[in-house]
């Protein structure tokens, strides 16, 4: 109780609700309040979205308080436009009710990334850190649980897994933690992997991170995620490269414990081995009939962007994707694209999407600069984008896009006075 009431004498309320979203951003799907379904969108509220709606919310005073310093950042400039530019495709969305959903979410990612930009974020960093990483040990037990009790019959409302995901198909379940996917799942699980390798390459608490980031991986494979993996294997490399004169000694040591996950999973179970390549080990009908899917959902993308001029410029506006391919290719509704790029060009066209790449070059910028390693976790969560779209699915990493952007703008941007505390401590009596 005692280290309980530190943790309120040591932080502000708005600093506790930060804090809070490194254990939160494992939330997105379960626990979940279902209002139902409209207009082809679920209308869901998670604890991620609570959890983050009160952090803005605590954060109201000192971003009025700096509002002026805040806009003189670029980025957030950069960003102003792109939520006023989703705003705008309201005007000629097909699907008002999915447009403002997203467009809502949109905001509210924003207020996120410049409500932390009020934070002392060299005073967040490492508790945020902490919690980001005991949470992802955490949901990695969970996982475990999810393919043990699959595999003794305990009930899905027992294990959180989704009936897709059990493991009638694979013969071994799919984990999803508190996610909705594997794949999004095992896409929160590459920063932490990453951070843990980047510690062991710096030599800090080798023991420690070792075991870390070999548990966190072998949770990561077991998602079957192909993206995910894909986009840690990026990470890897590039963390290689920044780091080739230190390590160049010690990289079989990589390739090893990757061939060796992979290799024990591929003998435990060979279907793995067919999911993994994409089908080309074996004939999964799920597995073609999956990539086929991803592929045909990119065609109609295309067909849409390059149908018009208008397509192209502005896009079909925020949220029509599932109205417009309903009408155009006869699919259901609530049908979103396999690609976030993809999507966001079909939604907000050539001027919407220019936004957005020089929005992500910039924050990348900064970041390659100032702290690489936080630029190559970056670049894995862009990589891994290619495979899914969708705001709400996409929550949770463009959160922790917002907190990358924070640690580096708070430590070298200009706007020094927005750390300046503003409010007084609250503390238990």
């Amino acid at each position: 109780m005692n280290k309980f009431k530190q943790v309120f004498e040591v932080f502000l309320w708005q600093e506790i609700a930060f804090l809070a979203l490194g254990f939160l951003v494992f939330f997105p799907y379960q626990p979940l309040i279902y209002l139902g379904a409209q207009a082809g969108a679920n209308l869901e509220i998670s604890i991620l979205q609570i959890g983050i709606g009160i952090f803005c919310v605590l954060s109201v005073e000192k971003l009025w308080k700096n509002h002026q310093k805040l806009v003189q950042n670029p980025i957030v400039k950069l960003g102003i436009g792109f939520v006023l530019w989703n705003m705008l495709s309201l005007i000629w969305t097909p699907n008002k009710l999915r447009g403002l959903l997203a467009t809502a979410i949109i905001v509210v990612i924003f207020t996120t990334f410049i409500s932390i930009l009020t934070l002392n974020m060299r005073k967040l960093w490492q508790p945020f850190v902490k919690i980001v990483i005991i949470t992802a040990i955490a949901s990695g037990v969970v996982a475990i649980w999810q393919i043990v009790g699959d595999k003794i019959g305990v009930s899905p409302a027992f294990t959180l897994l989704p009936e897709n995901y059990r493991s009638d198909l694979f013969g071994i379940a799919r984990p999803t933690a508190f996610f909705q996917e594997p794949q999004f799942f095992a896409n929160m699980l590459l920063f932490p992997i990453l951070y843990s390798l980047s510690q062991i390459l710096k030599g800090n608490n080798l023991r420690k991170n070792w075991i870390i980031t070999g548990f966190l991986m072998l949770i990561l494979f077991l998602t079957l995620s192909r993206g995910a993996i894909l986009a840690l294997g990026v990470g890897i490399l590039l963390l290689i490269f920044i780091n080739f004169q230190k390590i160049k000694r010690f990289l079989w040591i990589l390739p090893t414990v990757l061939i060796t996950i992979v290799g024990g999973l591929t003998f435990i179970n060979p279907k793995i081995a067919n999911q993994l390549s994409l089908g080309l080990l074996g004939n999964s009908g799920y597995v073609v009939a999956s990539t086929d899917e991803r592929m045909a959902m990119n065609e109609m993308a295309i067909k849409t962007i390059t149908k018009n001029p208008s397509n192209f410029l502005f896009g079909i506006g925020i949220g029509g994707t599932g109205r417009s391919y309903q009408a155009d290719f006869g699919c259901l509704e609530s049908c979103i694209n396999f690609n976030e790029y993809l999507d966001l060009f079909v939604e907000i066209g050539l001027v919407g999407f220019v936004l957005f790449f020089i929005l992500i070059f910039k924050l990348l910028k900064y970041l390659w600069r100032k702290n690489k390693i936080l630029a190559v976790i970056t670049i894995t969560f862009l990589t891994q984008w290619l495979f899914f779209a969708g705001y709400p699915n996409s929550l949770p990493s463009f959160v922790m896009l917002a907190v990358f952007g924070g640690m580096v703008l708070y430590k070298y941007g200009r706007h020094d006075e927005t750390n300046k505390k503003t409010t007084r401590h609250f503390r238990f009596h």
